[in-house]
């Protein structure tokens, strides 16, 4: 007796199943590209404005201090609101609605011969603020040694 040959092809059935797992496959695709999609917009944001606050706070780090550090130590928050132009990727919600990027800088005694720099930045859309000091806060220290010794 011979054996019988092995049947070929493939049934409508596990082309069915195929089909189906392929569908769910690429369903979860879709929807995790546009999950990444959305974690790098946020990192972008983020990155950008902890690039904008740095600046700005080291700027004041590199000014006089005898001068103009020291005289301007506030218990307060120095605002400014940014342009557009200063900060292209934080400033499109537009201002129509009032929501442009807002920089925050404070300068606070620490003692007598130091001083704190701390920097904030709020952006996003009016019912969505988001602040950089919820994800990382932004400061430095600069006390009155000169940077240049002469002997």
């Amino acid at each position: 007796m011979r054996a019988r040959k092995g049947k070929r092809g493939v049934t409508l059935i596990e082309v069915m199943l195929a089909g189906a797992i392929l569908t769910l496959l690429s369903l979860a695709l879709f929807n995790g590209i546009s999950v990444a999609a959305r974690i790098a917009h946020e990192n972008a944001e983020l990155l950008s404005a902890e690039a904008v606050v740095w600046d700005a706070v080291w700027k004041r780090f590199n000014e006089d201090y005898s001068t103009s550090i020291r005289n301007s130590v506030a218990n307060g928050w120095v605002e400014e609101t940014l342009t557009s132009n200063a900060v292209p990727a934080l400033a499109i919600y537009g201002t129509a609605s009032g929501a442009m990027p807002k920089l925050k800088l404070r300068v606070s005694q620490i003692s007598e011969t130091l001083c704190c720099i701390e920097g904030d930045l709020e952006w996003g859309p009016a019912d969505r603020r988001r602040t950089l000091s919820d994800v990382c806060p932004v400061f430095v220290y600069r006390g009155e040694l000169g940077r240049v010794v002469t002997w």
